[in-house]
């Protein structure tokens, strides 16, 4: 179910970027971020762009529809998850742990001994997810500007 992306999932990987966020994220961000800011052509060339350099690893959730994605990057002895994002329709199906599941045996595969992502800091159901899945605040915590928003880091040793 869970497979490495192709540029041809690139349209549905963006739809779900934005559909994720602004349902996410609509009372942490901005409406200026969700909805000016923030659409699909944007997200398609960036995740064209990524599939095509390939400097991020994207995999989906393909079960006869996409149904989330994930992209992480190996930094060293970590394995950074840059982005999980599940189509809020079927949020709740296990999608997410699965594309989690998958990440850590991927990193396992690679000798890789520590991951760690970055969440909104009032992204409580984000930070249970990760907390259920293991993972904890390390005690960094950043300001991003271009969200106007706080993110804290979560680790997980494997």
């Amino acid at each position: 179910m869970v497979r490495k992306a192709k540029i041809s999932d690139a349209e549905r990987i963006a739809e779900i970027h934005v559909f994720s966020w602004r349902t996410s994220y609509r009372h942490m961000l901005s409406d200026e971020i969700l909805f000016n800011k923030l659409n699909v052509q944007t997200s398609l060339n960036r995740h064209r762009e990524n599939l095509s350099t390939e400097e991020q690893t994207l995999w989906v959730y393909d079960d006869g529809i996409i149904k989330g994605f994930m992209a992480a990057v190996e930094e060293g002895d970590f394995l950074e998850i840059k982005a999980i994002y599940i189509d809020p329709a079927f949020y709740r199906e296990g999608c997410g742990a699965a594309l989690m599941s998958f990440a850590e045996e991927y990193a396992e595969k690679q000798g890789i001994s520590q991951m760690f992502l970055w969440v909104l800091e009032g992204n409580s159901a984000a930070r249970r997810f990760y907390e259920k899945h293991g993972y904890s605040s390390d005690g960094v915590r950043t300001y991003r500007e271009v969200l106007d928003a706080h993110e804290l880091r979560y680790s997980k040793k494997l």
